[in-house]
């Protein structure tokens, strides 16, 4: 082979290994290579912190991959994240997690650079009372907090919510 086959030879096997399937993976559960948006929405999906009792809210939490790799989040357990209300008295009328509906299997997804992982929820304000779990009732009207966890990068996120 003369020496220009062979630098057009190894430029097209560079060219062949750069395609994006070649870009590298990597595993991270680091907040700083992610960014995370939680909102409120009302049934018309617009951000609200302000609802009518009974009015279905739609928690919404996103999780963007704002580096140049592809990343993998791990997790210790099929249960990916948490949306739960906390009243004044810092007790919790409703929360969307339950311990014993978690598999107990290592779960991960992965993420594309600029992809968005999405969480969504809609709830109708139906809470259970804890003495007796089959009678349910509306939220009370008040001011609530709402809090979301992502199990993956370990991240709390809170926001206020008026119930009227």
């Amino acid at each position: 082979m003369t020496p220009k086959t062979t630098i057009l030879l190894g430029l097209a096997l560079l060219l062949l290994g750069c395609d994006e399937n070649s870009m590298e993976t990597t595993e991270s559960n680091d907040p700083s290579l992610y960014e995370i948006t939680f909102q409120t929405l009302d049934q018309f999906d617009q951000e609200m912190i302000e609802f009518s009792q009974g009015e279905d809210i739609t928690f919404v939490l996103q999780i963007k991959n704002i580096s140049n790799n592809k990343l993998t989040i791990r997790f210790n357990n099929g249960c990916q994240y948490r949306f739960k209300i906390l009243d004044e008295n810092n007790e919790e009328p409703y929360s969307r997690w339950n311990p014993q509906l978690c598999t107990e299997a290592l779960t991960n997804f992965t993420l594309e650079p600029n992809n968005i992982k999405e969480h969504r929820e809609t709830w109708n304000q139906v809470i259970f009372s804890s003495l007796s779990p089959l009678q349910e009732s509306l939220l009370p009207v008040g001011v609530y907090t709402v809090e979301t966890v992502d199990y993956g990068v370990d991240l709390i996120i809170t926001r206020n919510l008026h119930i009227k």
